[in-house]
């Protein structure tokens, strides 16, 4: 349109106030000249919004070092969610520091996909680095991402006293990752373990939030009467909804409860691992750098795969069975 190149000409910022209603509305092709300008100018918003879309494909050739670049440049004029977002694939494995580190400008938007690195492993050293900025910042989720690299990194980089105060600091963000690092940090400590009705207040949070291995947990909680009162049923159905969610442990836990019978009426079909919750992680939807304790980012708006055809049908049925038992 005519008015958006000549918005875009004159202010990056109303260039990408333009641009965003349009992401919206996934009108991309007329967002990214806009986008362009305004991170062409230095717009951190813009920059964080044109590394997402590299990420989800969205408009421009998915390429995770395109995002991760633009998540950079973000990130380096002080965007926190880009911050958190790039501490996330770096743990994850799919960016390293060596795919962030050079320069290509907005002219890389229309070009052709950049080669893609396939990274085996996490790169917790350069995570700590964007996850800690974010952390200082004040960003729960930036907390709870570097209790994670502190919990779970290497070990010239972990150190659990500090991961537990980071996972505390996020939690009374209300992040519910937060919650859930804190809860584990306290369950493994040999003195803070006893702490049983304060690690399952926190689990019950996490799990309010629909994080599936928080839900397990809880179920684990439910099952044993740890610091909540035991309930087998209730621990049967937080089961079966974090398998749903594609948690393998409750996958098997679940699966068990209906081929026994004993807790919830017996199915022997939908609790066969050839037919049943066993073939659940290939079907759902796999969150593919957000997972376990690892904070979804991004203004509410988690960037995820699009699912497989015929997953809903799936699980409505899979949801719909459980229900009538």
């Amino acid at each position: 349109m005519l008015l958006d190149r000549l918005i875009g000409k004159t202010s990056p910022a109303a260039a990408f106030r333009r641009a965003a209603p349009l992401i919206e509305k996934e009108r991309y092709a007329d967002a990214l000249p806009l986008l362009a300008r305004a991170a062409e100018a230095g717009l951190p918003d813009a920059e964080y919004q044109i590394g997402r879309l590299y990420l989800q494909g969205s408009g421009v050739p998915y390429s995770q070092s395109e995002g991760a670049r633009w998540l950079e440049r973000a990130g380096l004029h002080g965007h926190v969610e880009a911050q958190c977002l790039l501490a996330a694939i770096l743990i994850q494995g799919l960016a390293s520091s060596s795919d962030i580190g050079r320069e290509q400008g907005a002219s890389r938007l229309f070009s052709e996909p950049a080669r893609q690195s396939n990274v085996p492993n996490p790169d917790f050293a350069a995570a700590f680095k964007w996850a800690r900025m974010a952390a200082e910042s004040g960003s729960p989720d930036g907390q709870a991402l570097l209790g994670y690299v502190l919990s779970f990194g290497p070990d010239q980089l972990r150190h659990e006293d500090e991961a537990r105060d980071w996972y505390q600091r996020s939690a009374e963000g209300g992040c519910p990752q937060g919650h859930l690092g804190y809860a584990l940090a306290l369950a493994k400590h040999p003195k803070l373990s006893e702490r049983k009705s304060e690690i399952a207040e926190h689990i019950q949070l996490a799990a309010a939030a629909d994080l599936p291995t928080a839900i397990y947990m809880l179920g684990v909680l439910t099952e044993d009467g740890a610091g909540i009162e035991r309930d087998p049923v209730a621990a049967a159905e937080h089961f079966c909804k974090a398998a749903e969610l594609g948690h393998r442990g409750a996958q098997v836990k679940w699966g068990t409860a209906l081929i026994d019978g004993t807790v919830v009426p017996k199915d022997g079909v939908l609790g066969n691992p050839g037919c049943g919750v066993r073939r659940w992680p290939a079907t759902l939807v796999q969150q593919r750098w957000l997972a376990i304790s690892i904070p979804k980012v991004g203004r509410c708006h988690p960037i995820t795969p699009k699912p497989p055809a015929g997953i809903d049908a799936r699980q409505r049925a899979a949801t719909s069975r459980r229900r009538a038992l």
